[in-house]
């Protein structure tokens, strides 16, 4: 007990209390415990003590596997994640740094059980590091950081405004007009072999200046020569947060306990990006104030006239979707454009619809849900390259994972869209990029509905800004694919993680103008 009174000791004394708790939850009968099973039959569940584990070595456990040593590189961590699934099954769990132990599932049933024991206030475990930095700026931690009736204030009040068909469709021409504008932008920068040079880092900005369209009502105009000052602090400091947050997630993370260097820079970019987030925030709140109705306010005014959040919680909510606008949408129009140049097929059927879309007097939202064959190669490219690799909770309650007994507040990951995405059990020609797949009967059957969670997640934390994502990755294929043809003739691309999926090699694609 020499170490009982510093932070390290603290941690090993609450891993060795926690153990404790799971070895007598193990010895009593399970039975009598509120457990939810993905079907009503009750039945003696084997208690979590028996959960497989990787092989591990006396002291370090598994840790020498998550080492250079054993090959183990954390971009593809997926792929660590499919070969402890083929050894250990569908669900093992694994001590993490800390002495915690963290389960990890995949099957359509464990998920099943995971999201519909969600509740109404669904406990996810936050982004440490920007929690950790937040709490040192004495800033709002925001929606991604809250769990619990707090996390519950903020979701409840934003969602009606984010997630209604007419909030989003009300972008429409915006979007289009951003879209347009990349396509020009394209047009003016093609070199002798068609490509525009560093694509990856025009999506990067065509991502910034549609998430600043409903953010903050405005043209940050990063897709023109003259981008203003305060424009490219806000992109510079959050590409700078993005990076640094990536970095200081794994291995040790000394700056839970020293002021590191890392830690600074992830303090001095969030603090950046917010003063210069409140340029554009200011103007959005000076618009909000002039008399119009709901109907006509856009999404931020909606926002900012909320008497249920503060004005640091609104600012802090635009700092986030900002956040979430960077890599996520970016890397999600790269993997449609992949997969689109190695099927040319899929892309002139997709060409063919847009090019109907294009004769109609008027584009409406319900017109854009409806082209059935996009939504299909949309879902289809989920499904080979997950934009989001797996979806953590913290059980609210004692639950059943294939058969064993999962104590609440035990941290699970579920890896299904990493495990399921090519798996020939559910998906027939699992390695052809096939949206076929997507437009028959078969895919509304309950069974496939499990398989994988989505790159939007499942349940009352399922993403936010999703249907924002989805119209603006339409908006980019319309503008794209009706003047060039896409193809693609350098290093194939794999699937690589970061926060969150991105392309291991730079999208560099061949962009042939279509002939009129």
């Amino acid at each position: 007990m020499l170490f009982a009174g510093n932070s390290f000791g603290r941690r090993f004394l609450q891993a060795c209390l926690h153990e404790r708790r799971l070895q007598r939850l193990s010895s009593v009968s399970l039975l009598s415990c509120p457990v939810h099973t993905a079907h009503e039959n009750t039945y003696m569940p084997k208690p979590f003590t028996e959960v497989v584990e990787p092989t591990k070595l006396p002291f370090i456990g598994s840790a020498l596997d998550y080492t250079s040593a054993k090959g183990f590189e954390l971009k593809y961590i997926h792929e660590l994640w499919k070969k402890r699934s083929a050894e250990c099954g569908e669900l093992y769990k694994e001590r993490a740094p800390g002495g915690e132990y963290i389960v990890y599932c995949s099957s359509p049933r464990d998920s099943e059980v995971m999201f519909r024991s969600d509740g109404r206030t669904p406990i996810r475990d936050a982004l440490l590091n920007v929690k950790h930095a937040r709490k040192k700026l004495g800033v709002p931690l925001g929606l991604m950081n809250l769990s619990g009736l707090e996390w519950y204030r903020i979701r409840s009040a934003v969602n009606p405004l984010m997630l209604q068909n007419d909030s989003v469709w009300k972008y429409m021409g915006s979007q289009f007009s951003v879209a347009n504008d990349l396509v020009v932008y394209m047009k003016e920068n093609l070199n002798r072999d068609f490509e525009v040079p560093d694509f990856n880092k025009v999506l990067v900005r065509w991502a910034f200046e549609m998430t600043g369209v409903f953010v903050f009502d405005t043209r940050l105009g990063l897709l023109s020569d003259k981008v203003d000052f305060t424009a490219k602090e806000i992109i510079s400091s959050s590409l700078k947060m993005f990076q640094i947050v990536g970095e200081t997630m794994y291995g040790l993370q000394l700056w839970k306990y020293f002021d590191t260097p890392k830690m600074k820079e992830l303090c001095a970019a969030q603090q950046t990006q917010l003063e210069y987030t409140n340029h554009y925030y200011d103007k959005s709140m000076w618009s909000s104030n002039r008399k119009r109705s709901d109907e006509d306010k856009t999404l931020i005014e909606k926002i900012l006239c909320c008497p249920k959040l503060s004005r640091a919680e609104k600012q802090m909510m635009a700092s986030d979707l900002l956040l979430a606008g960077i890599d996520t949408t970016s890397n999600a129009a790269a993997f449609t454009l992949y997969c689109l140049t190695l099927n040319q097929d899929a892309q002139h059927k997709v060409r063919q619809e847009i090019f109907e879309l294009l004769k109609k007097p008027e584009i409406t939202g319900r017109l854009l849900e409806n082209m059935t064959y996009m939504n299909a190669v949309i879902k289809e490219t989920q499904r080979m390259f997950p934009f989001v690799t797996s979806h953590s909770r913290r059980a609210s309650e004692d639950i059943i994972l294939s058969g064993y007994h999962v104590p609440k507040g035990t941290n699970i990951l579920n890896t299904s869209n990493a495990i399921h995405g090519r798996n020939p059990e559910f998906f027939n020609e699992p390695d052809s990029f096939m949206p076929e797949r997507w437009m028959g009967p078969r895919t509304r059957d309950a069974k496939n509905r499990f398989v994988m969670t989505g790159s939007f997640g499942m349940g009352a934390r399922k993403c936010l800004g999703r249907k924002f994502a989805q119209q603006e990755l339409k908006m980019l294929l319309i503008a794209i694919l009706s003047e060039f043809c896409v193809e693609y003739h350098h290093k194939p691309i794999r699937l690589a993680f970061k926060l969150t999926s991105y392309p291991s090699e730079k999208p560099q694609f061949t962009f042939i103008p279509l002939t009129k």
